[in-house]
Parts: C-alpha cells; sequence; structure tokens
C-alpha cells in the first residue's frame, strides 16, 4: 500500500492517533495526543516518508481510535515510492517453541512492543500534566501572597482608627462647645444670664457648668496629652515645630490633622495614652 492510499483509508475510517513505526515496531513518528488532530499527524508523517534518510523499502503506519492500553491498533504496511512491492508471506506453523506456537509467540511479542510505546507514551503524558500541575501551584501560591499583601495594606493601623473615630465624635463636641462659648459671652454682654439651675438641696449650679463639664473634660484630656507629648520631646528643633503646630492650630481636628502630617507616630503614641487611661 503507497501513502497516497492510506490517506483514502483514513478518510474513511478516521482514526484519531496515528504513528509511523518500522517493521520490527520501532517508533519514527509517536501517535499523536488529543491536542493535536489526526491530518495533521498523517501529513507530518507524509512528509517523513519523502525523507531520503529512511533507507527501508517499507514502514507501518498504526491507526487507533483511542490511545488506551486494551486497544489493538490497525496496522497498514506503507511501500515506499519508488521501492519494489512488498509481498508478505505468512509463516509455515511450527510446533510449539517454549510452549507457544510460533504465530502466538509472535503475536505477544508485538503486543509486548505496543505496551511498551503506549507505556512510554503515558509516562511521557503523566510527565506533562505533573508539570502543568506545578506551574498551576506556583500561580496559585503567588495569588495567594498577592492577595495577603493586598489585606495586609488595606489594614489601618490602631492610631489612624482612633483619630478616624476621635474626629467623629469629638468634632460635634467642638462645634457644641463653641456654641456655648458663644452664647455665653452674648448672654453676659447683654446681661440677660439665665437663674442658676436650683438642685433638690437647693445647692445652685449653674446652667453653663450643667451643659460644659462633659465637653470641657473631653477637650482637656486631649490638650492635655499634645502639651505632655511637646514638652517631652527631646529634639529641641522638632519641639519648636511642634509648639509652632499648637500655636497655630485653628481648633483641636486642624491640631490633630497637622501633627499627624508632622510625625504619624505622635497620634499613635497619644492613642495608646489615652486608651491605657
Amino acid at each position: 500500500m503507497t501513502i497516497e492510499e492510506f490517506i483514502k483509508v483514513q478518510d474513511k475510517q478516521q482514526y484519531r492517533h496515528l504513528g509511523l513505526f518500522t517493521r520490527t515496531g520501532e517508533a519514527i513518528i509517536k501517535f499523536n495526543t488529543v491536542k493535536m488532530k489526526p491530518a495533521t499527524r498523517l501529513d507530518q508523517i507524509k512528509t517523513r516518508l519523502e525523507s531520503p534518510t529512511l533507507k527501508d523499502s517499507a514502514y507501518i503506519i498504526k491507526g487507533k481510535s483511542y490511545l488506551s492500553n486494551d486497544t489493538k491498533s490497525d496496522d497498514y504496511i506503507i511501500s515506499k515510492e519508488g521501492s519494489e512491492p512488498i509481498n508478505i508471506i505468512e509463516p509455515e506453523p511450527l510446533n510449539n517453541v517454549d510452549g507457544y506456537s510460533f504465530k502466538k509467540a509472535l503475536e505477544i511479542e508485538i503486543e509486548l512492543k505496543h505496551s511498551q510505546m503506549e507505556l512510554a507514551q503515558f509516562k511521557k503524558e503523566n510527565k506533562e500534566l505533573l508539570e502543568e500541575l506545578e506551574e498551576c501551584n506556583k500561580t496559585l501560591a503567588e495569588y495567594e501572597e498577592e492577595e495577603e499583601n493586598k489585606l495586609s495594606e488595606n489594614n489601618t493601623p490602631n492610631w489612624q482608627t482612633f483619630i478616624s473615630e476621635s474626629l467623629a465624635t469629638i468634632t460635634p463636641i467642638i462645634d457644641k462647645h463653641m456654641e456655648l462659648k458663644e452664647r455665653a459671652i452674648l448672654l453676659q454682654e447683654n446681661k440677660l444670664l439665665q437663674p442658676p439651675t436650683i438642685t433638690p438641696n437647693n445647692t445652685e449650679v449653674p446652667n453653663d457648668k450643667v451643659n460644659n463639664d462633659f465637653n470641657k473634660e473631653v477637650l482637656d484630656t486631649i490638650n492635655d496629652e499634645v502639651i505632655q507629648f511637646i514638652n517631652s520631646e527631646q529634639d529641641q528643633q522638632k519641639k519648636e515645630t511642634l509648639i509652632n503646630c499648637y500655636e497655630q492650630s485653628k481648633n483641636l481636628e486642624h491640631l490633630i490633622v497637622s501633627l499627624n502630617e508632622i510625625d504619624p507616630q505622635i497620634m499613635s503614641q497619644i492613642s495608646n495614652n489615652l486608651n491605657n487611661r
């Protein structure tokens, strides 16, 4: 059979896996995997048969529908172009050789070679799969490390959380404090101060004190911590910078933001001191 005749056979049989072998079963072109189309493999076999390096007059094209070990291939003897046709003469039956007839021993040997070739192909494919799995594991490890870094970067330090929460609580208190202070000044200027509150035991408690004691305590506590930190600063140049910042701040919120810009550790330490009280 010529290669052109086999191509017509392939059109009918539609083997999914094709390979080129010598008459003794040695692989020249192994079976294609499912990733390669059989037409592509057949083109490769045809090109290889035209090579002058293949000096034998005939080779075998094996066709299979599945690569599993329990499927036997269909073998086609292909004559090279320009060579004499090969006549296959069936051997005459001989007596048993070591318990098997010659024909049976030949079949066993052929099956053994097929099994060895399929085993080699299986090992190759298994190696490729293991390499792909290793690459997937590396990619997964890199992805997990990247996600951990992102989570680490997104974690806000404790002192920043403290500032954010403090500003949300202190800003209304500052506004209320300033409002009460302005109201007290206006009332005093117009001599319209409200009469003192009388407690059950007839003790007089100024209304201003009732409204402002809590706000003043919070403000004074934070103010004391800032002043204490400034006084404890050993670096004279930095200390002068902190004093200027304190004196030029418009309000407590502005002071906290300014101190954080100078040194983020300042508000972190003040936050720790307040939490430990």
